[in-house]
Formats: C-alpha cells, structure tokens, sequence
C-alpha cells in the first residue's frame, strides 16, 4: 500500500510538472516569434549640438526636430567625439564603439608606417577594402546574431562596403563617401524600402547624409546660410517622418539621429606652415590633413624635428600643440596604434597648420568653419536625438556621453551580443525605456511569468495531494464502517451457532493500515 499511494503521487507531481513545461514552452516560443527589434541610425554630417536652437533663435523654423525631440529623447549639450573630430574615424567609432587607436581609421587621411600604402576616405576602394578597417562594426554583429531575420543595410557609412571575417551588410549603397549629389529622398526611399522588403527585410539600417557640413564649412556656423540649411534638414526629416508613417513603421522603428562631429569659426590670420618652421622637407614627411598633422622624421632626425617644432609651439601655444606620440594625452585615446606617427602636430581651436604654402585655386575661398579639433572642445560636439518603442519620450538627458557608447545603445535594443568595445551603458543607458541587464536572459516579462506558474503549481500540487489524501481517508473510513458492521453480524450468526463469544471490531484493529496513508 506504501508503494502503490507513492507511485500515485509521484505520477501526479510528473503530470503538473510536464504541464507547467507546457506552459512555459509555450510563453518562451511566443516570445521568440516576437516582433525583431529594429533600429535606423543616421548621420548628418557637421550637425553641431546648439544647431537647432540657434536656427530657432534666427527665426528660422524647425517643427519636425520639435515633434521628433517631444516623442523621444535629445542631449542637451550633444555626445563627446572620439579624437580627432573628424569624419571617417568619428562614423566609424560610432559603428565599432571603439576610438581610433584600436580600430585604425586614425584621420580622414593616413598611411601605414611604410607610408607606401595610404588610406583616403573619400575613395570609394579604400572605403572597400578590408584591411584599413578593425573591430566588429554594428552591422556585422547584427549580421552574427543566430536569428535568421537579423539583416543589416548601410548606405553611404565608413567601411560600408567592406568585409570582415568572410562578412558584409546584406545589403549597401557607397558610391564613393565624396559623392553628395543623392538626394535625401533617394537615400531615404533606399533604406526603408529595406526595412520593408517582403523576402529579406533588415531589421539594422545606415544612413548617411553629408549636410549641414559642407555648409558649415563654406559659410562658417554662424552663417544665415548655416542656418537656412537647418530649416531644410528639418522639412528632410519631416519627409523621413512622414515615409516611416506611410509604411507603418513609426511605432516599430527606433530612429536615432546624430553626427560625427561639430563645427567651429575658422580665426583669420592663425595658419600654421610647417614648412616655415622645418626648413629642410628633405628629413620629414606629413600624413593628415588640416588641423591634426602626423610628422614622420627620417631615421635619426626625429629629436631634432621635436625640438624645433616643441619650441615654435612653446612661443605659438594659442595656436598649436606638439605631442610626441608616448605623450598624446591619455584622454585622447590617440597613442596606441601604428598608424600614429612618432610626432603629432595639433592646432588649437580654430586655427590651422597646414603642411605647404599652395597657390589658391581660381575662384576657391578659404573655409570659413572646421572641425577636427580637440574634441574636447563643446564646439567639436555633435547633437543627438532618438525617438521609438526603445526610447523614453520628452526626455532631455542634461549628462554628455561619448559616441563609442552607440554601439552599446543599439546592441541593448537589438538584444545583440557586444563585442569588445570602448564603451558602454552608463550614461546612455538613461534614454532607454528599460534598460536590460543582459542579452542572454529573459526578458523581466518573462521571468515573472515563469515564477508565477511555478508558484501556483506548487500550491496546484499541494492542494490536489492533501484532497487526495483526505478523499483516501474518507473512503478507508467508509469501508471500515461496513466491513465492522459485515464482519460483526458474521460473527454473531457464528456465535449463536458455535457459542462463541462476539466482539466487534474497533478503529484500534485498523491502526497498522491507517500507517499505511501516514
């Protein structure tokens, strides 16, 4: 009877134990087939931090960044860039989450220690090639993710088109990063009808945009032409706005809108010849371009180029900083990489150093703003704005994060697994809805489904074994009962036919079975 009654229970602990694997089966299976997460980054190049409000204050009107800002979330002083602020090491910092000195675009300009083998970011071989470029950008982690449906598009981004690991973005438009005359609405229409495609949409796109910097660049920041284009970047945004609508994509898109660098006022009469202070060109050579300058000395010339240079800048420190490679500022992140030459020459705000005197080209003006300075520098910060299921909305984060940390934001919101990066969550992990804490686990939804189920079956199996129990009880009784009475009314036939003398059966001669149910 022990056997039999354990073996009860035990099949029915089994029976309430495959049903809750049922259960939660069949909650985790929904959860797979959720809705993927998508994500649309996009650049504007040279779109400073204070551009919008500065654009308002002009008189000019932006009610599309309004509306976007009011749904979701904007930094009030803009990210910090990774150094040197300009282009192509800045979009790519944003797509590895890594500074310069690890994923090697140095400069928009730069060449491997050998200086046979340069790199331009505005030819589109370069942009291809998949030896300029380390570290694992945004659209190749994506592309790992086990999930069949996680497919990446970039169009016109830094290393867009190169491979790495036997890898590319599923689908990319370059073109050449130099190439400016596409339309906004083509880009746009390219890249949703991606997120849109029947067969193989993407769930990651990149958009670039070359505007407001070429802007910035010819009129300076302070233009009204600077702020002419800021009015039409906005109509831009309100065409991108109105497409995700038509597409019904609003609600399941998060947009995040940023750019690489900021701009600052070129000062008249601060250019720096390097040419005028190294008088023989025959004992060095420059790589980079305007304001940051690689020096590479000949083999034994290199003290002698430091100290000339150092002692220039010691009487010319509002114009210019020379570093020895050892000794770039540690927060430049800027010293770790052979691509880095010995001697690094940099201006300071708004100034210029400039390799060669060259003859003006007929009708060309000097620039008028430039980037590419210390990016430490709040002019150097570029803006950011973000809207989407992923974001708070209204919110306006008051803390300056670094553009390293994008990778990580989108990571979080794509459930991607990072790989190794500069950086992190910290601050920007505010903007979120609610930030995760891993990408290998439930979601919080889910845990508290699971424990819940756990939790009433326990009490599901408590309560169906004590009724057992209780029913067992009360039919042993029952048959206690009859089995007295039968065994009784036996025993008194007997009796008067035997002589014998009766006695009826009490509890007492059940106790043995009664242990049995114990």
């Amino acid at each position: 009877m022990r056997l039999s009654t354990k073996m009860i229970d035990l099949q029915l602990f089994n029976s309430i134990f495959y049903i809750i694997l049922l259960l939660i089966r069949e909650h985790v299976c929904h959860f797979e087939e959720e809705e993927v997460p998508s994500v649309l980054l996009i650049s504007m190049d040279g779109f400073r931090h204070d551009y919008i409000e500065r654009a308002k204050k002009s008189g000019r009107a932006t009610p599309n960044f309004d509306i976007f800002i009011q749904n979701g979330v904007k930094t009030e002083r803009g990210m910090k860039p990774a150094y040197i602020s300009s282009t192509a090491t800045n979009h790519y910092s944003i797509a590895t989450g890594l500074y310069a000195e690890t994923h090697g675009i140095i400069h928009n300009l730069f060449c491997e220690p050998d200086l046979k083998d340069c790199y331009d970011f505005e030819n589109h071989t370069d942009q291809s090639e998949s030896k300029w470029y380390k570290g694992t950008p945004i659209w190749i982690t994506n592309e790992l993710n086990p999930d069949k449906n996680y497919r990446s598009g970039v169009y016109q981004w830094i290393g867009g088109e190169a491979e790495f690991n036997n890898r590319k973005a599923s689908d990319s438009v370059i073109y050449g990063y130099a190439n400016h005359t596409i339309p906004w609405e083509v880009r746009v229409d390219t890249v949703l009808s991606w997120f849109t495609d029947h067969n193989s949409p993407i769930n990651l796109g990149l958009l670039y945009f070359p505007e407001p910097d070429m802007v910035g660049h010819h009129f300076g920041p302070n233009s009204f032409e600077l702020y002419d284009k800021i009015a039409e970047l906005d109509k831009n945004l309100g065409y991108l706005i109105e497409s995700l609508e038509k597409h019904e994509l609003s609600d399941r898109i998060n947009v995040i809108i940023t750019a690489d660098h900021g701009m600052t006022e070129k000062k008249p009469g601060c250019d720096i010849y390097l040419e005028d202070i190294l008088k023989d060109p025959s004992i060095y050579k420059v790589t980079g371009q305007n304001p940051i300058l690689h020096v590479w000395p000949e083999k034994g010339k290199e003290e002698e180029i430091y100290n000339t240079l150092k002692s220039y800048s010691g009487h010319n420190s509002q114009y210019m900083n020379v570093y020895r490679k050892s000794e770039v500022p540690e927060d430049y992140h800027y010293s770790h990489s052979e691509r880095i030459a010995p001697i690094v020459v940099e201006a300071t705000l708004g100034a210029d150093v400039i390799p060669v005197h060259k003859p003006q080209i007929n009708g060309s003006k000097p620039y008028k703003g430039g980037h590419g300075y210390n990016n430490s520098e709040p002019d150097m910060f570029p803006f950011f704005i973000a809207k989407g299921p992923a974001f708070k909305q209204g919110y306006v984060s008051t803390t300056t994060f670094s553009n390293v940390d994008i990778y990580s934001l989108i990571c979080e919101i794509l459930k991607l697994e990072p790989a190794v990066t500069n950086g992190s969550l910290h601050i920007i992990g505010e903007l979120l809805l609610q930030p995760k804490v891993s990408h290998n686990t439930f979601t919080a939804t889910s845990i508290t489904f699971i424990l819940s189920v756990l939790l009433c079956a326990c009490f599901a199996a408590v309560f169906t074994i004590v009724a057992c129990r209780h029913h067992r009880r009360h039919r042993l009784r029952h048959r206690r009962h009859l089995n007295s009475h039968e065994l009784s009314q036996s025993i008194a036939d007997e009796g008067r036919h035997s002589g014998l003398s009766t006695r009826l059966l009490t509890e007492s001669d059940f106790d043995d079975e009664d242990e049995l149910l114990s």
